[in-house]
């Protein structure tokens, strides 16, 4: 079955909620739009599974800790147990995708098993965030995509098979080193990072400063700039003003809580200042955003 979803649900240090798939094999397949998702793209999260990511039409944004990479229709690009990531859709695309996310045990198999200590371990464990694969040289890995992926689709009997082969294809070409990679920072910066992100996602709600945010990550001031800056490419304050219009678009969306209400709940001083910010970041007011996203409800209701 190919789920289609618009929102990432995920806990206070942006680990997805979640689990993939079924306990007995934790790997799911997806598709749909990048601009349907809640915000217009999929925002910072990780998970300790694989992600085979595929864009199908248009361009988009991978921003992980350490670089941006700049997908195209046809790219692949298979994303590293644990990174932090986010794609969203460039130049007024869709940016219509299809990804496989599978925990890492159902390619690995016995943790004691050789493929285990010498292939899925020793990637994860790499540094490397991403690889990725163009859609110029990448025949080989889209055929084996496509297996797994069609596999989900029919879930026939033994399509468990069919689904870890195709994907185990694509790990090993990572495995050789014969791809564009993205290197990951130092495991301490992104502890400190998750641990800050943690607390803005927890304490968005209440004023909050530089020096509780470094506070959070057991970090100075100046040591928590740098890591916002070199992991996420934004400063504190921007990362706490995006944590606050996320939860800000849930409730205008899902609640029927006044505007003040929500400005006041989400640590906004007063409703004109949120509305400012709410509309330099997603380019409509929040009276606007709620309408709009009601009226796409209603629509889909009488579809």
């Amino acid at each position: 079955m190919i789920a289609r979803p618009n929102v990432i649900e995920s806990f206070a240090n942006g680990r997805e909620r979640h689990a993939h798939g079924t306990g007995e094999f934790p790997c799911g397949a997806f598709a749909g739009a990048l601009s349907d998702f809640l915000g217009g793209g999929v925002e910072r999260h990780w998970h300790p599974d694989f992600e085979f990511f595929v864009l199908g039409e248009g361009s988009a944004m991978l921003v992980l800790t350490d670089r941006e990479l700049r997908l195209g229709t046809g790219d692949l690009v298979l994303i590293n147990s644990n990174a932090i990531h986010s794609i969203a859709p460039l130049d007024g695309c869709a940016g219509r995708f299809r990804s496989i996310v599978c925990a890492t045990s159902v390619l690995a198999g016995d943790a004691g098993g050789v493929i285990s200590k010498r292939c899925i371990g020793p990637l994860c464990r790499s540094g490397d965030t991403a690889w990725l694969f163009p859609a110029a040289t990448n025949a080989i890995e889209m055929a084996s995509f496509e297996t797994s992926f069609s596999a989900f689709e029919d879930e026939s009997p033994g399509y468990e098979l069919r689904a870890r082969s195709g994907l185990s294809a694509i790990v090993s070409r990572a495995c050789l080193g014969d791809v564009v990679s993205a290197r990951r920072r130092s495991s301490s910066q992104e502890r400190a990072l998750r641990l800050m992100l943690e607390f803005i996602s927890s304490a968005y709600g209440r004023h909050l400063t530089a020096e509780d945010i470094a506070a959070a990550g057991g970090v100075s001031v100046r040591e928590c700039q740098r890591i916002f800056s070199a992991l996420l490419g934004q400063t504190p304050g921007e990362a706490l003003l995006e944590r606050r219009v996320s939860v800000a678009r849930g409730l205008l969306a899902y609640s029927d809580e006044s505007m003040a209400s929500i400005a006041l709940a989400c640590g906004f001083s007063d409703q004109a200042y949120f509305s400012r910010r709410f509309k330099r970041i997603c380019g409509c007011s929040p009276r606007e955003y709620r309408c709009g996203m009601r009226s796409g409800v209603e629509n889909a209701k009488s579809r």
